[in-house]
């Protein structure tokens, strides 16, 4: 016979935004629960931008960046334009005066570690069914282990697939489709700091390396592209981040395409805002999660005209997916 547990939160995946979330909510005295299906085999490097670095700190994981073992500092980004022409964006430019690549399996599991610490609750699966309670204010939340978990507040941290949210009603918006193709993975001595971006006619390519030396390569395309590792790099969002009692954070709430490199600043802002927002007098009501969603509506905005500044213009050019250096 199943059983049917309460919490004050239940937390939907255990990624950055969701570890951080049920971190910040644990150490206020809230009883969360965060359902973390099996960590992803995949190995992936991902850019700590600049903007990231303040979010960290405030979430209590900035510190996390001078483990050598889980971050590598990062220069900044080289584009490589047709012509030959290079273009730098030195991150000494802007506030923080540094980036970072990190091992996302790495990582994130440190964020977990401090998660569990703070008194998070993990329970391993995923959530199979959502329902809402007759009395309207409750929601259970039925794992694949059989377990029910009963929560005024549920949290969409699923990622791209933002799955909790749209069980919950919400519908996912695409605003154009890419698929990521990881092109290699080798050892560097003596790799490059920064994160190389080409163009070519049927797509982009990137580079870079992470904290064990080793340097990744990726190609984005609208293309189908055939073997390998593969991901999904859309742009995409729900058409409401939140609702009566949910809310999503991170890639569940927006996902970005990588040239953005807004993953985890994305991550970390969105739960620090729902932290904020969950802890307050108030909590998640009507008026706080239409401003919350308008939010992140307005933050993907912003990525998606910068994101076209960057393509803009490029008339394509095939000797450039030889132009990335090797290290």
């Amino acid at each position: 016979m199943s059983t049917v547990e309460a919490a004050d939160v239940l937390i939907a995946g255990a990624g950055p935004a969701g570890a951080l979330l049920g971190m910040r909510l644990a150490r206020a005295g809230v009883r969360v629960v965060v359902v973390d299906a099996a960590p992803s085999a995949m190995p992936r490097l991902e850019i700590v931008s600049p903007s990231c670095l303040h979010l960290l700190e405030a979430a209590g994981a900035g510190h996390l960046l001078d483990d050598a073992t889980l971050a590598r500092p990062c220069a900044g980004i080289r584009r490589y334009h047709p012509a030959g022409r290079v273009e730098i964006e030195d991150f000494l430019r802007y506030p923080g005066g540094r980036g970072f690549v990190v091992d996302r399996t790495r990582f994130d599991a440190a964020l977990r570690a401090q998660a569990a610490a703070a008194g998070g609750r993990f329970m391993a699966g995923s959530v199979s069914r959502v329902v809402r309670r007759e009395d309207g204010r409750q929601i259970e939340c039925r794992l694949s282990s059989g377990t029910g978990i009963v929560a005024p507040v549920v949290v969409d941290a699923t990622g791209r697939p933002a799955a909790l949210a749209r069980r919950l009603g919400a519908r996912r918006v695409a605003k154009e489709r890419l698929v990521a193709l990881c092109e290699g993975r080798t050892q560097e001595t003596a790799s490059s700091a920064w994160l190389d971006i080409a163009w070519d006619r049927a797509a982009w390519r990137y580079a870079l390396t992470g904290p064990t030396g080793v340097r990744e390569r990726w190609c984005i395309s609208i293309h189908p592209m055939p073997g390998g590792q593969r991901a999904d790099a859309s742009s995409a969002r729900l058409d409401r981040a939140a609702g009566e009692g949910w809310i999503a954070v991170g890639d569940a709430a927006a996902a970005f395409d990588p040239v953005t490199s807004q993953g985890l600043a994305n991550a970390v802002s969105t739960a620090l805002y729902a932290s904020t927002l969950l802890l307050s007098a108030g909590g998640l009501d009507a008026e706080s999660a239409r401003a919350y969603a308008q939010r992140v509506a307005e933050t993907f905005d912003r990525s998606e005209r910068a994101r076209r500044l960057v393509y803009g213009g490029e008339p394509g050019d095939p000797a450039l997916d030889s132009r990335i250096p090797a290290r």
